[in-house]
């Protein structure tokens, strides 16, 4: 996603966003592609102004449903500067009031829960012909609760262990949960890492 200067002109807009079409054209021709739901720069919804950004974050607050304003805080909630200002977004210092907008946080949470890891596929891979999806059986259930978790106390910390760290001992998460969650998240990404080093090699 992009956050241009309020000062850029509105006219030149077009001409960025063709540019970054450009740019994950080449990028996608070394194999690096592009998400596949059209969450890139190229599009409108994802480059806009600081202005813009704050008023979409306060309507995707005050009606998480509408426009899917659920799936854009979780989007955005987790971005992170990669070229520019380092500091906060300005829809992330939006999203820092979402503990006051309990309906947000509900779906939120809806959205952690819908992913529940799949134990009985990791133990017994031999009795299924389906194969166990490390990332999306085993770290995305993690990954949403942290989220979650992290919000629910205020934090803008983005690792997944750190946001459990920062929500651990909270009425959301117990310590011995986040211990729990953390051990988990990070045996997994080893596996994970030494697959695909495997693959690579």
């Amino acid at each position: 996603a992009v956050a241009f200067d309020d000062a850029v002109d509105p006219g030149a807009v077009p001409a960025y966003r063709a540019a970054f079409a450009e740019v994950s054209g080449v990028l996608a021709t070394a194999g690096l592609s592009a998400d596949g739901h059209g969450s890139t720069a190229q599009s409108a919804l994802f480059s806009r102004t600081n202005a813009e950004w704050r008023a979409a974050g306060r309507q995707w607050l005050a009606d998480p449903v509408e426009h899917k304003g659920a799936i854009m805080t979780s989007l955005l909630v987790d971005g992170r500067p990669i070229h520019g200002d380092p500091g906060l977004p300005a829809v992330s210092r939006v999203f820092s009031e979402l503990r006051e907008h309990p309906g947000t946080m509900r779906l939120l949470l809806q959205e952690s829960l819908a992913y529940r890891a799949k134990l009985r596929t990791a133990w017994f891979p031999a009795r299924r012909a389906e194969t166990f999806n490390i990332k999306k059986h085993g770290l995305l259930p993690v990954v949403n609760i942290a989220r979650w978790a992290a919000l629910s106390v205020g934090s803008a910390v983005l690792p997944t262990t750190d946001r459990l760290r920062a929500a651990a001992g909270s009425a959301m998460l117990p310590a011995d949960a986040a211990d729990t969650l953390i051990e988990v998240f990070d045996v997994l990404q080893r596996l994970r890492l030494r697959y695909q080093i495997r693959q690579y090699r």
